[in-house]
């Protein structure tokens, strides 16, 4: 089964769970090892480490999903891999960036939004080993610092250097 297909049971799973049974608490979130984000989550979510997005350099935030954290980033990179990120959901934070990839060494983020990512204090999206970013129209990427950091620490530069597109 490849990793879409997966996906796709995964959330079928979850929502026939959610559909047919009472003691489930549907609204919270989750992110399984094949990076599918789903739910209402209220803590950062770290991609490669505990479990989520662990099979591969690929995460998903589906429609309706959420990811509010009381405290700190909304997502944050665990791993110094390249990564892509497709938000179709929701990333709003207070006290923290929507989306970190931070410290020396990290490596490129290909990020893809189609809705909203937000911090209203720091950086929406902060990617310090570069990477390229498309923001559908209509979505947005903001913040009270700036909408998108990039920044290459060390030497050399991702190939093609950074770029974002509309």
């Amino acid at each position: 089964m490849n990793k879409k297909n997966k996906a796709n049971l995964y959330l079928f799973c979850w929502l026939l769970l959610c559909s047919t049974t009472s003691w489930a608490d549907c609204t919270l979130g989750s992110c399984n090892p094949d990076g599918m984000i789903i739910g209402a989550n209220t803590s950062t979510i770290t991609l490669g480490v505990g479990g989520c997005a662990t099979t591969g350099n690929i995460a998903e935030i589906v429609a309706g999903a959420t990811i509010i954290p009381t405290s700190g980033d909304g997502i944050d990179v665990g791993t110094t891999t390249p990564w892509t990120i497709t938000n179709n959901g929701t990333i709003s934070t207070t006290s923290g960036n929507g989306i970190s990839a931070p410290g020396s060494g990290a490596g490129p983020i290909t990020l893809i939004n189609t809705q909203t990512i937000a911090s209203s204090t720091l950086s929406g999206a902060i990617l310090q080993g570069g990477g390229a970013v498309t923001n559908q129209l209509g979505a947005s990427i903001q913040g009270a610092f700036t909408g998108i950091s990039f920044s290459i620490n060390g030497s050399g530069s991702p190939s093609g250097g950074p770029r974002a597109s509309a």
